[in-house]
């Protein structure tokens, strides 16, 4: 009777959270493949697999908005020193994306996660007005 109940509380949506939580377990996957419960709700779960990883790989990418391209060293020394000074131990960006934008008098605005440092000449002018 109880493995009755575990079925019908098995749905995709708990499933990805096991997944989720389990899936640096060795054999772990292949484990859930050999559970015939699963076959129906694979479909799902790999999509919300996919969209969560996309969603992870978005979250982790420091964005680095400024009026001209910048130099694989520039970026290379924005995000080693953004990291040292805003990450936390075992925290890492796995990528790093520069987006042109124009209305950028000079300098360069970064955004992580929640965290924005404006070094823009922009945000420089905004200050000295507003004191």
């Amino acid at each position: 009777m109880a493995s009755r109940n575990n079925k019908k509380l098995l749905n995709s949506k708990s499933l990805f959270e096991i997944i989720i939580k389990n899936v640096h377990k060795e054999n772990f996957v292949a484990e859930m493949l050999a559970r015939k419960e699963v076959e129906s709700f694979l479909p799902k779960v790999l999509e919300k697999l996919k969209k969560y990883f996309e969603k992870q790989k978005q979250e982790n990418t420091l964005k680095i908005f400024s009026p001209t391209p910048l130099d694989d060293y520039t970026v290379d020394s924005i995000a080693k020193s953004f990291g040292q000074q805003n990450l936390k131990e075992g925290e890492g960006i796995e990528n790093t994306k520069v987006i042109e934008d124009k209305s950028i008098i000079a300098g360069v605005i970064i955004k992580y996660k929640n965290s924005i440092v404006d070094a823009s000449l922009n945000n420089a002018i905004a200050k000295a007005f507003i004191k």
